[in-house]
């Protein structure tokens, strides 16, 4: 099984007195940002806890991964196009 790591880190933040609650809005904020069919799971790197001026909120900081167990990156894909290359000719 392979393991990659594609694209720069992704954060979001979101306001609330509640920890888990705002954490959960902040990671759902993160998954908005970074929906595609490339990434098929998401490496959380940092959850902050702070607040600014009395105003508690949290970050969170993660990274889209793809796992496969291909060691080529979108193996399935490539097969698709040599096939659909080969029937072309």
């Amino acid at each position: 099984m392979d393991f990659f790591y594609m694209a720069s880190e992704v954060d979001a933040m979101a306001f609330g007195s509640e920890s888990e609650k705002t954490t959960h809005r902040a990671v759902e904020k993160v998954i908005a940002k970074i929906k595609s069919d490339t990434f098929n799971c998401l490496e959380i790197s940092q959850v902050a806890v702070k607040d600014f001026l009395g105003l508690p909120y949290v970050t969170v900081a993660a990274h889209p991964r793809h796992i496969q167990e291909s060691m080529f990156l979108f193996h399935e894909r490539l097969a698709e196009w040599d096939r659909a290359g080969l029937a072309a000719l």
